[in-house]
This record gives structure tokens, C-alpha cells and sequence, in this order.
């Protein structure tokens, strides 16, 4: 069923509309060269000639491109409309190469059509969800043709477009037949849901954003514990595409903290980022099940290391840094397993469980990354703050022989 509602005919088309009405002894052609509408003709006349694709019964909405946000997002006359079914997270900081095709088969001031989709009219940002139409091309076809798109099979049951030929042909088809745990995930997550899904989805990850005395006292058991805010939270991201883009598009991150505001904003951030995340609602007190405690900060100190290695204390060294970077500077006795390993089925069964496991990498930051994955397997963990350029500079300014 057609479902043509035009609201993007703009102020132009209306005059035309008034000056008909009251002068009827006027061509239509004269009119339009009076109020000098040419262009806007135009645009109707490709809008009109596209707008019997629209399905269903949603608004069929006619605009023109004010800005390409990223690979997967437009705005049209200023509102932003997301392509159903369409994802192009791995994209934003590998060179942007979904974008720039964006830009070239859909530029700002292009007319476009949107054919909103009946089964989620917005996504949850509230931002419109279509299938979008730009210079006759079906640009969510056209990003999952170029294999620069990914197929967002996670709502191919909730969307108007899922039996669309370019969905079914990228992946749709057989979303019935698969058994996925994650097919109705939420932004938001209650405490159940939660439970549910730690039960069912292999790659979740739940991150407690408290501080480290407060998640120490109590906290989800398998979680993890970082702060996930700012400057810290964008430099995750990053390393995340950079070292392991397979893990970051597959990982369904939940973030835990006092309150669900701050986590909601980080989830935001991350979601626009391309990894799929969701937040407590009502943050770890609406947490109904038992908490477990650390005995082990989760951050250690270079001076605290040195003299459990002087004490010969029982701990297990773990430099999840490359190969190449332990050639230059390494802790003697360290057991490598590089963080793009860390996330390899089987790859942590030589990890004690039974002692402190300090976490070595370049500054922190991959160490912290490895923590996500260990926690889900009883590993007590500890990241060697500041890594090994930490440890580094604490052995030359005491004059200590390296490791």
C-alpha cells in the first residue's frame, strides 16, 4: 500500500499552491516563473517519481541532505534519519571509507525519500529509521551491496523491511532459522534481563564504572571494572578498533555504575561508536542478585610490583602487549598472550585462577581491554598502572637493574 505523505515540499511548492487557487487565469508554468521555483520543481519531479517505493503504512518523507553525519546516518532538513538495518560501525577509525561513499552517491543538498520503517519508527536516540532513497538509488541496498555496511541482523525481526530483497539477500533470510540470544536487546537493561543474558550471550561484557574501592566492596560477579568516561572512554574505543575490530563489533558491552546517568551517556557514546551497548537501569542498587568482593585492587603500582617480585610472591605476570614489543623492554618471567588473542576461545586455560595475575601492556590501556575478558573467567587481575613505561621509568630513577 502506497503510504506518500510529503512533507518536505517546501515553501516554494505551497505559493504555488495559493497563487492557483486565486488566480485561476494563470498557467501553472506562469506561476512558477513568477515566484521563481525552478529548482524546487525539480527536486518534486524526482521525489514524485520515486515515491510509489514506499511500503506500508509510516510516514513517506521528501527532504533534502543538510549534512552526512557518518556511514549510516544523514540529515535531512535538519533531523537525523538512521538506514534500517544498515550498520557501519568497524568504518568510524579505519578512514572513514563508509562515509566518504556516502558522500559521494548522497551529497548535502540532494533530494532524498525516506520510507520510514512501520515496526520502529526511531531508534533510540530518536533518530527516523527508513529505507532511504537519494539520487534513484536505494542507498541501504547500496551500502550493503559495496560491502561497506553490515546487515543489523539483530533487527531483522522488528523491521518493516526485513523481507526487502537487499535484506534478505545480506542476511535477513535466515535470521528465523538462527538461534541468536540478543535479538531484542534493549539500550536499557533491568537487573533480570541482565541476568538472562549473562546466562545465554557469549559475548557479553558487563563493566562496573564505580571507582575501584566501591567495586571492590561489591560488585556483578564476571564483571570488569574502568571508567569509561571522556578521554578515557574514547581512547577504549579507539584501541578497540584498532587491535581487535572483530571482537569490538560482536561485543555486547553493558555498563554498570551508582546511578544510570553516567552510564547512559558512555552507552550513548559507544553505541554511536559502533559497539553495541546497553546500560543497568537504575545502576548497581537495582542489582537484585548476590555481589562478590575483590581482595586485590585492580590496579597495581610499579613500586608495589617491584617489591612483590623482590618478596618472590606468588603472582603470574601476563604482557598482553605484540611479540615485537617484548624484544625491546619486557618483565622478566611475563607470559605473552597479545590482546588480540586474549578474546580466543581456549587461549586463557594456562591462566591461574588461584593467585593474582598482573597485567602488563604498553601504558595501561590494552591491559585494562584484556580485564573485560578475564573477569568472565574468575581470573583475579590487576593492571600494572602505567605498564611497562611506568615500570621502566621506576627501575631508572631508583637505579634498579632490570628485570
Amino acid at each position: 500500500m502506497n503510504k506518500a505523505l510529503p512533507l518536505g515540499i517546501g515553501i516554494a511548492a505551497i505559493a504555488i499552491a495559493v497563487l492557483a487557487f486565486s488566480l485561476s487565469d494563470q498557467s501553472l508554468e506562469d506561476i512558477e516563473t513568477s515566484v521563481n521555483i525552478e529548482s524546487d520543481t525539480s527536486i518534486q519531479k524526482e521525489i514524485t517519481s520515486i515515491s510509489s517505493e514506499c511500503l506500508g503504512t509510516a510516514g513517506c518523507i521528501t527532504g533534502t541532505v543538510t549534512s552526512v553525519i557518518d556511514g549510516d546516518t544523514l540529515e535531512v532538513n535538519g533531523n537525523a534519519v538512521r538506514f534500517a538495518l544498515v550498520d557501519t560501525p568497524k568504518m568510524k577509525y579505519d578512514g572513514g571509507q563508509a562515509l566518504s561513499f556516502l558522500e559521494q552517491i548522497c551529497p548535502v543538498g540532494s533530494p532524498v525519500l525516506i520510507d520510514q520503517d512501520d515496526q520502529q519508527l526511531e531508534d533510540a536516540y530518536g533518530r527516523v529509521l527508513g529505507m532511504v532513497y537519494c539520487n534513484d538509488l536505494n542507498v541501504n541496498k547500496e551500502l550493503l551491496d559495496s560491502g561497506l555496511g553490515d546487515l543489523y541482523s539483530a533487527f531483522c525481526d522488528q523491521s518493516e523491511f526485513a523481507t526487502q530483497p537487499w535484506a534478505q539477500k545480506h542476511g535477513c533470510d535466515t535470521f528465523e532459522n538462527e538461534t541468536s540470544v540478543v535479538n531484542d536487546i534493549g539500550f536499557s537493561m533491568s537487573s533480570d534481563e541482565l541476568e538472562q543474558q549473562m546466562r545465554l550471550d557469549p559475548n557479553l561484557v558487563v563493566i562496573d564504572m564505580r571507582d575501584s574501592n566501591s567495586y571492590m566492596n561489591g560488585h556483578i560477579t564476571h564483571s570488569s571494572v574502568d571508567v569509561m568516561e571522556g578521554a578515557t572512554l574514547e581512547k577504549r574505543i579507539k584501541t578497540m578498533f584498532g587491535k581487535i575490530p572483530n571482537v569490538a563489533e560482536s561485543m555486547h558491552v553493558v555498563l554498570v555504575g551508582d546511578s544510570q546517568s553516567n552510564a547512559l551517556d558512555s552507552a550513548q557514546i559507544m553505541n554511536d561508536a559502533g559497539i553495541t551497548t546497553s546500560y543497568l537501569t537504575g545502576g548497581i542498587e537495582s542489582w537484585d542478585d548476590e555481589l562478590s568482593t575483590k581482595m586485590n585492587p585492580p590496579t597495581i603500582d610499579s613500586e608495589a610490583l617491584y617489591q612483590q617480585l623482590q618478596n618472590q610472591d606468588d603472582i603470574y605476570l601476563l604482557d598482553v602487549r605484540e611479540p615485537s614489543e617484548l624484544e625491546v623492554t619486557m618483565i622478566s618471567g611475563s607470559q605473552n598472550i597479545p590482546l588480540s588473542d586474549i578474546f580466543v576461545e581456549g587461549n586463557l586455560s594456562e591462566i591461574p585462577t588461584d593467585k593474582p595475575v598482573v597485567i602488563v601492556c604498553g601504558s595501561g590501556n590494552r591491559a585494562t581491554i584484556a580485564t573485560y575478558e578475564l573477569a568472565q573467567h574468575d581470573i583475579d587481575f590487576q593492571v600494572l598502572d602505567g605498564g611497562i613505561k611506568a615500570w621502566d621509568k621506576y627501575l631508572e630513577e631508583n637505579n634498579f637493574p632490570k628485570y
